[in-house]
């Protein structure tokens, strides 16, 4: 896979800037990239930074965003906030991203925030608490629980990279791994289709192939890493 090129991803702004430091993959992601499941454009080189999909914010969020979970952090158009030291420690550990990246104290808002996501570190979530985001979607995990916008899809993003010809080159056999059930629209747009190990059973029916070793070596066979 030698013209291999990564072009939509799950990760955060946070989480692609960090890549880039630690990481030689990033030699293989387009330098504009979908990123938030879809929901933004994130440009490696010019640091552009486009939301296509966010929270809408009403009065009701504005007053009430404090309340969303005991311990969470927000990312706002692309920085992070946590609601206590003890969130941001555990947003670092988790995401592997610096503490010095994420801001303590979640900042006023208003309707013009692009708000991309939340994660929750409670044990047992308050779902009546997460009524003031309106409609959303949901990633739950072992030690968090991701809240997205409603209608987030990676491939809601991948449709507006090929509409505008973002993509820094073309190829005419396209490769999409996803892990849940917001990738499977994004199957569509490619040639074959692959599912990381801790992929729901859904998606893995979805797939051509379910990988039994962890993306990142997957990968870096491909582009001869040793």
């Amino acid at each position: 896979m030698r013209n291999l090129k990564i072009v939509a991803t799950g990760r955060s702004k946070s989480s692609l800037d960090q890549l880039a430091v630690v990481s030689s993959l990033v030699k293989i992601v387009n330098p504009k990239i979908v990123c938030y499941n879809g929901n933004a454009i994130y440009d490696f080189k010019t640091k552009e930074f486009l939301v296509l999909n966010k929270f809408r914010v009403t009065e009701n969020l504005i007053k009430k965003i404090n309340t969303i979970g005991k311990k969470f952090v927000v990312d706002i158009d692309g920085q992070l906030y946590s609601n206590s030291k003890e969130s941001r420690t555990r947003f670092s550990i988790i995401n592997k991203i610096p503490k010095s990246k994420i801001i303590v104290g979640i900042p006023t808002i208003n309707p013009l925030t692009n708000i991309l996501s939340f994660q929750i570190y409670d044990e047992n979530i308050n779902f009546d608490n997460l009524k003031v985001l309106g409609n959303y979607s949901i990633q739950n995990y072992k030690y968090m629980t991701i809240v997205y916008p409603e209608n987030t899809s990676k491939e809601n993003g991948l449709k507006y990279m090929f509409s505008r010809d973002l993509v820094e080159y073309s190829t005419d056999f396209k490769i999409a791994i996803g892990n849940d059930i917001n990738d499977i629209g994004m199957f569509q747009w490619s040639d074959f289709s692959i599912a990381v190990m801790n992929s729901s059973e859904l998606v893995k029916k979805k797939t051509n192939k379910v990988l039994d070793q962890c993306l990142s070596s997957y990968l870096q066979k491909q582009i001869g890493d040793k």
